[in-house]
């Protein structure tokens, strides 16, 4: 469901419409905290999933911070 979300916000931000994470913060930490009750094997099998996630945010992160005054325009 975070994947969905980040993957919807990712969209959103390219084309422009401002895009809030807000209680994300709340939700991924519910989902780390459910991970450390796992056992080892459990665990590792949840890693390629938190790892997704976490490409995923950086993604939206990146598209949501305002350029660098010194970064020429792209153009097309």
């Amino acid at each position: 469901m975070l994947v969905a979300m980040l993957d919807v916000a990712a969209s959103l931000a390219r084309t422009g419409v401002g895009v809030s994470l807000e209680g994300l913060e709340d939700r991924v930490g519910m989902l780390c905290a459910q991970t450390l009750d796992l056992g080892p094997d459990a665990a590792a099998s949840v890693r390629p999933i938190l790892l997704r996630l976490r490409n995923r945010l950086d993604g939206v992160t990146a598209l949501l911070k305002p350029p660098d005054p010194g970064t020429p325009p792209l153009t097309a």
